[in-house]
């Protein structure tokens, strides 16, 4: 059997599930997911995307007796890996239960066809986009991410998307950010050249928040190509969900 704790936001969360898969599979074997419910991500798995087959959802929350419980029970009998740093290591390792916890990719050249979003959330993605040909996905990190504030500032992603409009008059950009001042800012600069998701709750300690932040991610996975932040799984997630498309990062290193 494996077992994976994904740790941090939904994408971490995505891309250390399908990295969980990949190796499942070539083990053989079961998946079980154990999904912690914290201020980084108060929803539920089911809350935001139908079940995967062959995969079962372990829910609890970080403070309770369910996680004290579920920590004993697989974490005792497995070989536990936290820190990978060589995937051949997992390709070989024939311990017959693993335990992993990571906030991480681990696996090379993930797919995401495993994660389906609720109708729901699809359709209001689609709503958002409107049917517009030629959309840029711009991510702009904000809040809690420091790499990207300092690497990606709002200044070289305005620069970016006044050059693309001279270019082409007809380009559209969804922007996707967790920072309601700069939405706030694009919005007044460029009008209805800037689509976005209106009135999204953008806490993370919320469900409601959560599966906002999954419409937005659903947004960018649909664009043409995507302008992202500097060090952000968001950015990255979105680029290679629903077909790989280019990604370019907007960042003061180039």
């Amino acid at each position: 059997m494996v077992f994976i704790e994904p740790v941090g936001g939904l994408c971490n969360r995505m891309r250390t599930i399908a990295s969980a898969l990949q190796v499942a599979e070539i083990r053989k074997d079961n998946l079980t997911v154990l999904w912690q419910l914290d201020q980084g991500l108060n929803c539920k798995f089911e809350d935001l995307f139908e079940s995967i087959p062959g995969v079962i959802i372990i829910t609890f929350r970080r403070y309770s007796i369910k996680k004290y419980v579920v920590m004993q029970k697989y974490r005792s009998k497995s070989k536990i890996y936290t820190d990978i740093k060589d995937m051949a290591i997992l390709r070989k390792e024939e311990a017959p239960n693993l335990y992993i916890k990571t906030p991480h990719q681990f696996m090379k050249d993930i797919e995401f066809d495993s994660f389906v979003p609720h109708i729901e959330f699809e359709n209001a993605a689609k709503k958002v986009l409107g049917g517009c040909s030629k959309i840029i996905g711009i991510h702009i990190r904000r809040t809690d991410n420091v790499k990207s504030i300092i690497n990606s500032p709002t200044e070289q992603f305005i620069d970016e998307i006044q050059k693309r409009i001279q270019e082409d008059s007809d380009v559209r950009f969804f922007l996707a950010t967790d920072s309601e001042a700069e939405e706030e800012q694009l919005v007044r600069q460029f009008g209805n050249k800037i689509l976005v998701q209106k009135g999204k709750d953008l806490s993370r300690n919320s469900t409601t928040g959560i599966q906002n932040a999954l419409v937005d991610l659903l947004c960018l996975s649909y664009c043409d190509e995507i302008w992202g932040s500097y060090w952000s799984s968001f950015s990255e997630t979105a680029a290679a969900w629903h077909g790989k498309k280019k990604l370019r990062i907007i960042s003061v290193k180039g």
